[in-house]
């Protein structure tokens, strides 16, 4: 369960998701991106188990696109108190917006446009829900990817319900910026 929470953690956190229409994705969005940790700005991560000394030093994320899915490889580095640590992701996800489940944690995407998309993330542990809206816009010269997180933490549904309709306690916003 902790790996499961920490890999959600980090995914929700550094991780870029890119998404096409239902036919190939466009050239524009596939390739290898390098965060530039000088023009990105980080808010605080929300999800619990995720040290608050965790600093992003450097990202890689690596976009291809095969039989309805895109596939989103990289590499992370953080520090934490001082010490860098390096994970490596590889994850596929459904163009057609159906939901992965990975873990406790439900991941689907929503086309906004021809240059944006939105991936959203949810994970209920005990009494709290957690979304992430990660908005996703390519410049029209595919060279920059700019990512906007906002990650909610909402108490539970006293109902038991659906996720997403506890109040919404706490947010965060960070803006990651790629280039090629």
């Amino acid at each position: 369960m902790r790996r499961c929470i920490a890999c959600f953690a980090i995914s929700l956190a550094l991780s870029v998701h890119a998404v096409g229409q239902a036919g190939p994705c466009s050239g524009d969005w596939t390739g290898s991106w390098t965060l530039d940790v000088e023009k990105s700005t980080f808010g605080p991560i929300l999800v619990p188990g995720v040290p608050p000394n965790l600093t992003v030093v450097a990202q890689t994320v690596k976009i291809d696109c095969a039989d309805g899915k895109i596939r989103l490889s990289g590499e992370t580095t953080v520090t934490l108190s001082g010490q860098a640590v390096t994970s490596k992701d590889d994850l596929s996800l459904a163009l057609d917006g159906t939901a992965t489940d990975i873990g406790p944690a439900r991941l689907a995407f929503r086309l906004v446009g021809a240059f944006e998309f939105e991936i959203v993330s949810n994970l209920k542990l005990k009494d709290k829900e957690y979304e992430e809206v990660s908005r996703f816009a390519f410049s029209q010269d595919g060279k920059l990817l700019s990512e906007t997180k906002t990650q909610t933490e909402r108490a539970g549904a006293s109902d038991g319900g659906e996720m997403g309709n506890g109040r919404p306690t706490k947010s965060s916003t960070s803006v990651l910026i790629f280039a090629r």
